[in-house]
C-alpha cells in the first residue's frame, strides 16, 4: 500500500509540473503573438533543449524569409536533440535541396531518415521523390515499391507510382494507380490534375473537363484547371 500511495503521490508530482510547463508555454504563446518567430524563439530562450520541436519550427520559420544559415543551425540542433527524428531530417534535406541548391548534401540528410527510420514508410518515400525530381526513375520506382511494401494504403505512395508511369509513357498503368490514389484521397489535388492532364494528352476531352470541373469544385483558385478549361475552348470556365 505504502509503495501504491508513493507512486501516486510520484504521479501526482508529474502532472504538476506537466501543467506548469504547459501554463508556462500559454503565457508565452499569449505575450509573444506577434508572429511565430518571437513565439519560438522565446520558447527556445526559456527552455533551452528542452522542447526539440521549437527549434525545428524557428527553423520553418527562418526558411521562409529565405534565412538559409540560421534555418541550417537551428535544424542541426534539432536532430542532435532528436537523431532520428524523420522530419528534422526530411527539413535538412530540402533546405539543401531547395534552398542552396546542394544536391549532394540533401543526399547524405535524406539518406539518413532512411539509414535512422529503416522500418517507416515516409523515409523511402521522400528519397523517392528526390531521386524522381533529379531524373533517376528506376532507383525511385524501386523505393516507392517498398514505400508500398510498408503502407499499402498510402495514397502519396500510389500517386508517385503513377508519376513514374506517366513519365515511362504508360497512360493505362498510370491511370490504374492513379484510381487507386483517388479512392483512398478523393481530394489528392496533385492526383486529380494528373488524372485531367492524361486525359487531355489522350484526346478524351470530355473525361478531361469533367476531372478540371471536379478540381474547381473543390479548389476554386486552380490554376492548371481553369488552364485546361481555357485550352479546352471552354467559354464558362472562370476567369
Amino acid at each position: 500500500a505504502r509503495g501504491r500511495a508513493i507512486a501516486r503521490g510520484a504521479l501526482a508530482v508529474l502532472l504538476i509540473l506537466v501543467l506548469g510547463a504547459f501554463a508556462r508555454l500559454t503565457a508565452l504563446q499569449s505575450r509573444d503573438w506577434r508572429d511565430d518567430a518571437t513565439l519560438w524563439s522565446s520558447v527556445i530562450e526559456r527552455f533551452p533543449y528542452r522542447v526539440p520541436a521549437a527549434y525545428n519550427n524557428l527553423a520553418l520559420e527562418f526558411y521562409s524569409r529565405r534565412r538559409f544559415d540560421e534555418c541550417r543551425d537551428l535544424l542541426i540542433q534539432s536532430s542532435a536533440l532528436q537523431p532520428a527524428d524523420a522530419g528534422t531530417l526530411e527539413n535538412l534535406g530540402r533546405l539543401y535541396e531547395f534552398g542552396y541548391h546542394d544536391l549532394r548534401t540533401a543526399a547524405r540528410w535524406y539518406g539518413r531518415m532512411l539509414e535512422r527510420n529503416p522500418g517507416i514508410m515516409i523515409g523511402y518515400l521522400r528519397n523517392g521523390e528526390f531521386l524522381y525530381r533529379r531524373g533517376d526513375m528506376d532507383r525511385a520506382h524501386a523505393l516507392f515499391e517498398e514505400a508500398l511494401r510498408l503502407e499499402p494504403g498510402s495514397a502519396p505512395v500510389w500517386f508517385n507510382l503513377a508519376l513514374i508511369d506517366h513519365a515511362r509513357r504508360d497512360n493505362a498503368a498510370a491511370l490504374q494507380k492513379l484510381r487507386t490514389t483517388l479512392a483512398l484521397a478523393p481530394d489528392h489535388r496533385a492526383g486529380l490534375q494528373l488524372l485531367a492532364q492524361i486525359r487531355y494528352d489522350m484526346g478524351e476531352r470530355r473525361a478531361a473537363e469533367d476531372v478540371a470541373r471536379r478540381l474547381l469544385d473543390r479548389y476554386p483558385d486552380d490554376r492548371f484547371a481553369l488552364d485546361l478549361l481555357a485550352a479546352l475552348g471552354r467559354r464558362d470556365a472562370p476567369r
